[in-house]
């Protein structure tokens, strides 16, 4: 396997075996993470660690929109969270 080494403007090219197993894709969003001086790559998929914003209220606006909706692919509110929370 080819050493991948530090570029001009910080550029790396991963190579294709590597991405092939993670899974990547190109295009793909990814995201960067260092713990102890180990750099982490994963495809970049936004968590939502606070849901304080997801009210009676807000879950009511989901279900009424789903409904307007017709063929969302999602029976309510709890569905497309659910479907969104397993990315």
């Amino acid at each position: 396997m080819a050493i991948p080494t530090l570029r001009a403007k910080n550029q790396v090219t991963l190579p294709a075996a590597v991405v092939t197993r993670a899974g990547l894709h190109v295009g793909e969003p990814l995201a960067f993470e260092v713990k102890n001086g180990v750099i982490y790559i994963k495809a970049y998929s936004p968590r939502i660690d606070n849901e304080d914003w997801l009210t009676d209220e807000v879950m009511a606006e989901i279900e009424q929109a789903l409904q307007e909706q017709h063929g969302s692919g999602y029976d309510s509110a709890d569905d497309m969270i659910a479907a969104l929370r397993r990315g």
